[in-house]
């Protein structure tokens, strides 16, 4: 019998994906999630940023990276994932936990537009762009 593991989280990204293929040629996108968790200390509300490492397989991941950015808000969907190991050199016991994404959903991306005007002077800003 299968247990369950599944999850859902928005957060934005801390920095550029990376879009890489692993050995098999398997194309695959990587990326750290920052997540704000709230919690009412002192009677103040603080936030805990917690930051998780992301990994999305298969070949949709081209379409993204250009909407995978530093500073993008995103929900993902997916599932939690457990390695653990030896260090070679020291022996020391190693643990790391990241999160297999099955689903994202872009919600603003911060995309550096250029906008020239009949009076030919260009200005350039940054649009959010919902999906």
């Amino acid at each position: 019998m299968f247990d369950i593991n599944s999850l859902s989280m928005s957060g934005r990204l801390t920095r550029d994906c990376e879009f890489i293929h692993l050995g098999n040629k398997i194309p695959t996108l990587k990326f750290t999630l920052a997540n704000n968790r709230g919690f009412k200390k002192d009677d103040k509300f603080t936030n805990h940023a917690q930051f998780f490492d992301c990994i999305l397989f298969g070949n949709r991941d081209e379409s993204l990276v250009s909407l995978l950015i530093k500073g993008a808000q995103v929900v993902i969907n997916g599932s939690l994932r457990h390695e653990s190991w030896s260090c070679k050199r020291t022996g020391e016991h190693k643990t790391r936990y990241s999160i297999l994404v099955n689903e994202i959903q872009v919600l603003s991306s911060h995309h550096k537009v250029q906008v020239t005007s009949d009076t030919n002077s260009k200005e350039e800003f940054y649009e959010d762009i919902p999906f």
